[in-house]
């Protein structure tokens, strides 16, 4: 069988953008049938695309008036109540919702801050570095003392020189001492020292001290306060010509709350005295003639007692005892040759070591129990007394 395939391509192109024709024509042929079949595609012109718009954003603007207030408050100018920021602080990066900056609690030190806008995911350029000097607790001056007719304290580091206060009356220094030989006579003066530094920037004032120019001794005077009997202390000083114009204690002011004056009749509350603890006191009364040093005895006219049990179990741990000796003192502890190394005296108690316990009924396997005596002395009062130390049975 002979079979004769005639197959014609006809191809049809244009330029692009015209249209396109292809057609195709295949013949089969055998000895006794011809099939002929056509195919023909069209391509038509595409159409236009659709015109595509770029946009150009324009920057964000920088934060600026970068201020720093007195309580190391940062703050800057944004442009829009959308913005957040970046605080960078010595190159560390801080974000921040608002248009302020917390710094209080920084250390003393000079830094280098700028800051930048951020809105969605565009970020602005830096501004312009602002250095800034925190200084939120400069050394204050301490250690004020009296030296003489000057008032002294320590040197702060880096202080440029200090300021005085004399009855709220400002004096600077170049050194740290200050003159009092110009002080008012017979009167009575607080004190006060700041530091100063570069920048303008001033310490806090120092714990404040008293100083008086009562130079003249006007007298001595003496009275008791006892605790048994708590009623309140009355001076009489109405034969006196001075006038009364304050007490000091320990260099400062009384709390006028604690004393009365009446025509030179000085009272001291009995509410003050009772939270006195027993000791002698001095109180120096300022007058218009000088001062009076008036002393001033807490005492108790009751007698000391033992407060724990004179009879004890020993346990094997050191034994201690309480008394209550009011404005007195434990004298001491003896028999059975103990000595002072053996036990110690602390305040209104005696700790009798172990050691010297077991030490002494070791040396005597038939003792039943160890009798140690102590004295307990107070005002005029000597108490003695006994302990008896046993073993468990």
């Amino acid at each position: 069988m002979r079979l004769r395939i005639l197959i014609l391509f006809i191809f049809l192109f244009a330029l692009v953008g015209c249209d396109s024709l292809i057609s195709v024509t295949t013949t089969m042929t055998t000895e006794s049938t011809t099939i002929v079949t056509t195919m023909t595609t069209v391509t038509t012109e595409p159409t236009t695309a659709e015109a595509t718009t770029t946009t150009t954003l324009a920057p964000l603007p920088v934060p600026y008036d970068l201020e720093l207030d007195d309580e190391e408050l940062l703050t800057w100018t944004g442009f829009s109540p959308d913005a957040s920021y970046i605080v960078e602080v010595d190159g560390v990066e801080y974000p921040m919702a608002g248009t302020e900056f917390d710094m209080s609690t920084y250390p003393d030190a000079v830094y280098l801050i700028r800051i930048r806008t951020v809105l969605g995911y565009r970020m602005s350029e830096f501004s312009l570095p602002v250095s800034f000097t925190i200084l939120n607790h400069p050394e204050i001056p301490w250690n004020l003392l009296f030296m003489g007719n000057y008032l002294t304290w320590n040197e702060t580091q880096n202080a440029i020189g200090y300021r005085v206060s004399v009855d709220e009356v400002d004096t600077d220094v170049a050194d740290a001492a200050f003159d009092l030989t110009g002080l008012e006579a017979n009167a009575f003066h607080t004190l006060s020292v700041r530091a100063l530094y570069e920048g303008g920037f001033v310490s806090d004032a120092s714990i404040p001290v008293y100083y008086h120019t009562y130079f003249t001794d006007a007298g001595t005077a003496n009275t008791s306060f006892n605790k048994n009997a708590p009623l309140d202390v009355v001076c009489d000083f109405t034969e006196e010509t001075w006038t009364f114009e304050g007490i000091l204690f320990d260099d400062v002011p009384l709390d006028e709350a604690f004393y009365s004056v009446t025509d030179n009749i000085l009272t001291f509350l009995d509410d003050y005295l009772i939270e006195l603890p027993y000791d002698d006191y001095e109180f120096l009364v300022l007058t218009s003639e000088g001062y009076v040093t008036l002393i001033l005895d807490v005492v108790d006219d009751r007698q000391p007692f033992m407060i724990s049990s004179n009879q004890v179990i020993f346990t094997g741990s050191d034994i201690i005892l309480t008394f209550e000796v009011y404005d007195g003192a434990i004298v001491s502890v003896s028999g059975n040759d103990i000595t002072s190394a053996d036990y110690l005296i602390l305040g209104n108690t005696v700790t009798i070591s172990a050691a010297y316990v077991v030490a002494k009924f070791n040396e005597n396997p038939d003792r039943t129990v160890l009798i140690l005596g102590y004295n307990v002395s107070a005002n005029d009062y000597v108490s003695i007394g006994y302990v008896f130390i046993r073993l468990p049975a």
